[in-house]
C-alpha cells in the first residue's frame, strides 16, 4: 500500500512538473509567435 501511495505520489510530481512545462512553452510561443495563431 505504502508503494502505491508513493507511485502515486511521483505521478502527480511528475503530472505538476509537465503542466510547469507547458506553460514555460505556451509563454515562450506567446512571445515569439503571433498570439492570435495560438488556440489553447
Amino acid at each position: 500500500n505504502l508503494f502505491s501511495h508513493k507511485k502515486k505520489n511521483i505521478f502527480n510530481l511528475l503530472k505538476k512538473k509537465k503542466l510547469i512545462y507547458l506553460d514555460i512553452i505556451k509563454s515562450i510561443l506567446l512571445i515569439d509567435v503571433n498570439p492570435n495563431l495560438i488556440v489553447l
